[in-house]
């Protein structure tokens, strides 16, 4: 009885095995949808895309046992952030719900990277028809975008009403009244739009260097700007000009020098320029980035209250609270967080300084979240789990000797999407280190074919 039981297991993760492509094709064409009831719940957003790909490497497991020993290496490494969380557990508390959430999306970025080599280097999934699905699914996204900007500037509450049910967390009902809102496409916010443009469509684009991926991105950038989607795209946009100069010019020639001087002065001039007509930009301008916005307020508290909280408590500032235990970093440190920005604030409290007097009061443990990576692995992990990342990171590019400036460029990229992104499963790492992993990067050896 047992051994047949075996037998039809392993049949089934034979069949399942077989048709494990149509899985990370899955999760490829669900990449931009990462904001609505359909996804799995993360902090702060629900994505769909990283589930498939812990899915896609469960199904795999055959490759696996022939991985690269680089893969396997970094693919490990939320163990070790996990083994550094043995203290915040013993000296903090173990919530099994929130150890959860940090675990999966651990995992989520591990099963990304592992689903990228199965997929491309052993599988060798054909690559132009990666970025054809890429493609369809961002303009699709794009569209979605188009008809929420109509209903918002229309006034068609109906239309809105209509779509608010798919969204977790909606930025139309509410914004339609007064005809003024924020088109988030399919993301959890408007402030995702950057990740993805700049974390992973041009990435895709400096290594397959195709003009319809660059078409996709600047109608995209240029259309979330004129539908008013937020500040961020518009700081993103300049550091995404300038990275590009920096990875697409050929620094040995005189010539391409001063068309990349050219080019980086012409683009933040015109950005500049779009930003003074933008109120939100103008408020921050006039008013500074602790009192012009809400939103700007609450990001910049969310991301002192963890680091208050570590240097009041040195131990946990260089070990963190343990994985899961977000909320205990801002109950230890939200009193001095509030000071803090009090203090930067020129003496100005923080305008809903009423909900923040006590943890409890403003959150549960499965809900909290900080809005940036480097205060949740601050948090959760220490200077310890931040240190050895970087570490891993440098120690990779070197041990793969490629220290280039599409390299350089594209780290400092990642490294500043992640300072208003704290979604550990979010593909812009994974794609990066991937792409360094790789001698020869499959995308890159069949570019001629793609087009």
């Amino acid at each position: 009885m047992a051994s047949a039981l075996r037998r039809g297991i392993a049949a089934i993760y034979r069949t399942c095995e077989a048709h494990s492509l149509w899985v990370f094709y899955a999760a490829m064409a669900f990449l931009p949808i990462d904001g609505t009831v359909l996804g799995g719940y993360m902090p702060y957003w629900t994505p769909i895309s990283p589930w498939l790909f812990i899915l896609y490497v469960v199904f795999n497991g055959h490759p696996l046992r022939e991985i690269n020993r680089v893969y396997l290496l970094v693919s490990a490494f939320p163990a070790v952030l996990l083994g550094i969380s043995m203290f915040g557990w013993i000296t903090v508390g173990f919530r099994p719900d929130t150890v959860w959430l940090t675990a999966c999306g651990l995992a989520g970025a591990s099963a990304g990277l592992l689903s990228l080599y199965i997929a491309l280097s052993v599988n060798k999934v054909p690559c132009n028809k990666v970025l054809n699905l890429l493609i369809v699914a961002y303009s699709i996204s794009f569209a979605m975008g188009m008809v929420e900007f109509i209903a918002i500037r229309g006034g068609l509450e109906t239309l809105a009403k209509f779509l608010e049910p798919l969204f977790s967390r909606q930025y139309l009902v509410g914004a339609v009244a007064d005809g003024y809102g924020r088109p988030q496409f399919l993301f959890a916010e408007p402030s995702y739009i950057g990740m993805h443009l700049f974390g992973v469509l041009l990435p895709l684009y400096w290594i397959a260097r195709k003009r319809r991926v660059l078409a996709l991105i600047l109608t995209y950038a240029v259309g979330s700007i004129v539908m008013g989607s937020g500040v961020r795209i518009l700081l993103d946009c300049i550091i995404a000009a300038l990275t590009s100069c920096i990875v697409l010019t050929d620094w040995h020639t005189l010539k391409s020098r001063i068309v990349a001087t050219v080019s980086s002065l012409s683009a933040a001039t015109l950005l500049v320029i779009v930003c003074v007509f933008n109120p939100r930009v103008q408020a921050l301008i006039t008013n500074g980035l602790f009192s012009a916005d809400k939103s700007m307020a609450a990001r910049l508290l969310r991301f002192l209250i963890p680091i208050e909280a570590g240097l009041h408590d040195f131990p946990h500032l260089l070990f963190g609270f343990g994985a899961g235990n977000i909320y205990d970093s801002f109950g230890v440190g939200m009193p001095y967080g509030l000071k803090a920005f009090q203090t930067l604030n020129h003496g100005v409290p923080y305008p809903d300084g009423s909900r923040w007097t006590d943890v409890q009061h403003l959150s549960t443990p499965y809900g909290m979240f900080t809005m940036s990576a480097y205060s949740s692995l601050l948090a959760e992990f220490g200077i310890l789990g931040i240190v050895l990342l970087i570490a891993m990171v440098i120690r990779l590019i070197s041990i793969k000797q490629a220290w280039n400036p599409k390299t350089v460029g594209w780290l400092l990229l990642v490294a500043y999407l992640y300072i208003q992104f704290e979604g550990y499963a979010f593909y812009a790492l994974p794609l990066f280190l991937w792409n360094v992993i790789t001698e020869q990067p499959p995308i890159q050896s069949v570019s001629a074919s793609i087009s």
